[in-house]
C-alpha cells in the first residue's frame, strides 16, 4: 500500500482537488447569490470551506507522515493513527453539515 501511493497518484485528482475547485466555486457563487436562501448556501460553502483547510492542513500531511513511519517509534505511530482517525470523524461531520445547510 506505501508504496503504490493511491492517495497521490489517483485521489488527488479524482477526488481532493476537484472537490477544493467545486467548494471555491460554490463559495463564490454563494457570495454573489441572492434571495432566501442565501445565508444557507453561504454557511454551507464556508463550512465545506472548512473542512478543505483541514484536509490540507492536517489530514493530508499527518497521512503522508504516517505513510513515512518506518523511522518513528510504534506507539508514536499507533498514537498519530488513532488520533487521525478519531479527528476524522469530526472532518466528516463537517462534511455532512456543509451538506445538510443546502
Amino acid at each position: 500500500m506505501r508504496s503504490a501511493d493511491t492517495g497521490r497518484r489517483f485521489w488527488a485528482f479524482v477526488s481532493t482537488g476537484p472537490l477544493t475547485l467545486l467548494t471555491l466555486a460554490n463559495l463564490v457563487v454563494a457570495w454573489e447569490s441572492q434571495g432566501q436562501r442565501h445565508e444557507w448556501w453561504l454557511g454551507a460553502a464556508v463550512t465545506t470551506l472548512m473542512e478543505r483547510i483541514a484536509t490540507f492542513s492536517y489530514f493530508i500531511p499527518t497521512a503522508i507522515r504516517l505513510m513515512r513511519a518506518e523511522a518513528l517509534p510504534p506507539a508514536k505511530v499507533e498514537a498519530t493513527a488513532s488520533q487521525w482517525m478519531a479527528v476524522n470523524h469530526f472532518r466528516a461531520a463537517l462534511t455532512l453539515l456543509g451538506g445538510w445547510r443546502l
